[in-house]
């Protein structure tokens, strides 16, 4: 052991000779340049702002990823992938791109600072990647962690007011028909292989099944379905799992409990921002609704639409 430390000292290099006047020559030639020395308070200083700033990229970038993680999830969109390919045009353009793009955006500032910053001594394209993994795993977690639907809940009783929130919560990121071929809702009556369903958003509407499937009351289904002949066929059908569709009534029946317990006849008192925002055809008033009551699991009475 005390061989290899005498050759690695034997190995070491000399340090070089230095001038006596070395230290005057540099500051002659930083002046010479027209350069200034930076105070070591203000070198540390930049360098723990761009950290910050990182760290808000970041930060901002994980929110608004998770916005678009339960968009994407609230309007429907991945019901679609459940029929394979049909549908896979209409899922595509259920994608919020433009937060997307916004998170992307975010998460290559973050990248840039980090490096800037010097927080982190690697290449660029890994910053870009321990930048993009975090705020992908950041979002998604966070998508998955409830709060959205706590905050969709404070917005829709009115609980929390801020127009970012209201709007995004309150109007965008709810089950919306994702594609103009697809049908989805509870099966609440039956007549053979005519079915009414009601949709998430509080409309009904009656459709023809296909062969060989069948549904029953309460059941809960997605299809194909296009008009033809003036009757809305069904071309493929499948069955939903209960727990996964709950979250797409969640806007309609908080709705309809805001409806109920509001005072009666008497609107204007209990009707507060959102309720006004959404108008008159707000509560599922939409054009395949007003189908008329109809006792569940009885048979269908009125024409063939």
């Amino acid at each position: 052991m005390e061989r290899f430390d005498e050759k690695m000292r034997a190995a070491r290099p000399d340090a070089p000779h230095l001038p006596p006047d070395f230290a005057a020559q540099v500051m002659g030639e930083i002046e010479r340049q027209g350069l200034t020395v930076r105070p070591l308070w203000r070198v540390r200083g930049a360098v723990w702002l761009g950290r910050v700033a990182a760290a808000a990229a970041l930060v901002t970038g994980v929110v608004v990823l998770n916005g678009a993680a339960y968009q994407l999830r609230s309007s429907g969109a991945l019901e679609l992938l459940h029929f394979g390919s049909r549908l896979l045009g209409g899922f595509l353009g259920q994608i919020p791109y433009d937060l997307l793009l916004t998170a992307l955006l975010l998460g290559g500032a973050a990248a840039w600072l980090i490096r800037h910053a010097r927080a982190v001594r690697v290449p660029v394209a890994w910053a870009l990647l321990i930048s993009y993994g975090l705020t992908g795993a950041g979002g998604l977690a966070l998508a998955g962690s409830g709060l959205n639907e706590s905050l969709q809940d404070a917005v829709l009783k009115e609980e929390v007011s801020t127009p970012g929130l209201s709007w995004f919560y309150g109007q965008r990121a709810i089950y919306h028909r994702p594609d103009p071929r697809f049908r989805m809702g509870r099966v609440i009556a039956l007549d053979g292989q005519r079915a009414r369903i009601q949709t998430p958003t509080g409309d009904e509407e009656e459709v023809l099944l296909p062969p060989g499937f069948q549904a029953q009351v309460g059941e809960d289904v997605r299809l194909i379905a296009l008009p033809n002949g003036g009757v809305v066929r069904a071309q493929m059908a499948q069955r939903c799992n209960p727990a996964s569709v709950q979250p797409y009534f969640r806007h309609h029946r908080m709705m309809q409990e805001m409806m109920r317990g509001m005072r009666p006849g008497g609107m204007g008192g209990g009707m507060g921002p959102m309720m006004r925002r959404m108008g008159p055809g707000g509560m599922g008033g939409g054009p395949m609704g007003g189908v008329g009551p109809m006792q569940p699991g009885g048979p269908m009475s009125g024409p063939e639409r």
